[in-house]
């Protein structure tokens, strides 16, 4: 089971700099059935890009927390070439 979380917001480092943003990461829940229950996820893994509004700006690699315009928060890390997300949604 796949669901996506997309929008536009700003990343802050751990220095308080922030970089206005747009990003989509896609979530994969991993579900475990059991005969008569429910299905239960057992694991999520959410990977995805984070890409500055300004073209001209770098995005480090670090963590960071995403302030989605919809009012939610979540912790990301930057690994270079993907972003994950490490709590939030």
């Amino acid at each position: 089971m796949a669901s996506m979380f997309r929008g536009r917001g700003k990343l802050l480092d751990d220095q308080g700099v922030e970089y206005p943003v747009e990003f989509e990461f896609q979530i994969m829940h991993t579900t475990s059935r059991t005969p008569g229950l429910p299905p239960e996820v057992v694991d999520s893994t959410a990977n995805g890009m984070v890409w500055p509004r300004d073209s001209a700006t770098t995005l480090p690699e670090g963590y960071y927390w995403l302030h989605a315009d919809d009012g939610s928060r979540t912790r990301v890390k930057n690994l270079g070439m993907t972003w994950m997300i490490l709590s939030g949604v």
